[in-house]
């Protein structure tokens, strides 16, 4: 870290160090009153104003580039800002809904569930994480239930329904009734 940081001034300073360079070697010339003394300073002066030119057009850039930065940086923030705020709306959708969502494996192992399970029907999330599904169904709909997520999980653009009955953590039954849609080509949900 120490070898590139003097590198790096380095290169900064060399650009004034070569018009120094050549105010030195002017200087020198027009001492020995020789007769190359006017090639001598011309060419000095020449690189010298090369050299400082240069170094205006590199301070032109680097201003365009420190903008062009800044504003990366502002459009930046305000997307992740956009996208902070549409994530929090979604979770708030979803936990103040009263709908029973799930999100299940092809095998009906249960991924997700959503808060609404507590009040409908009396289970914490967690309680249910990587349950089969079938534990909570009832066992005349199970093979329906089934069905219908054997058909979905092949057609994307198919949504269907089901009236079918849920198992209550007090041991009761309660009808829902379910859409089911595969998302398993969205890469958010797959």
């Amino acid at each position: 870290a120490l070898s590139a940081t003097l590198l790096s001034y380095f290169l900064r300073a060399l650009p004034y160090g070569a018009v120094l360079a050549c105010l030195i070697s002017l200087l020198l010339a027009l001492q020995g009153k020789s007769e190359n003394s006017l090639a001598v300073g011309i060419g000095t002066a020449v690189v010298t104003l090369l050299a400082l030119g240069r170094q205006g057009w590199a301070l032109m850039e680097n201003r365009q580039l420190s903008a062009e930065v800044r504003f990366m940086g502002l459009a930046e923030r305000q997307l992740l800002s956009d996208l902070q705020a549409s994530e929090a709306r979604y979770q708030s959708l979803v936990e103040h809904s009263s709908d029973l969502v799930q999100i299940l494996s092809l095998g009906g192992r249960i991924l997700y569930v959503s808060p609404s399970h507590r009040d409908k029907l009396g289970f914490e999330g967690a309680d249910l994480l990587e349950q089969s599904v079938a534990l909570l169904l009832h066992p005349r709909d199970e093979v329906a239930f089934r069905t219908l997520l054997r058909t979905t999980a092949t057609r994307d653009d198919l949504s269907a329904p089901l009236l079918y009955r849920v198992r209550h953590k007090d041991g009761g039954w309660r009808w829902l009734e379910g859409v089911a849609k595969s998302l398993l080509s969205n890469p958010a949900i797959g």
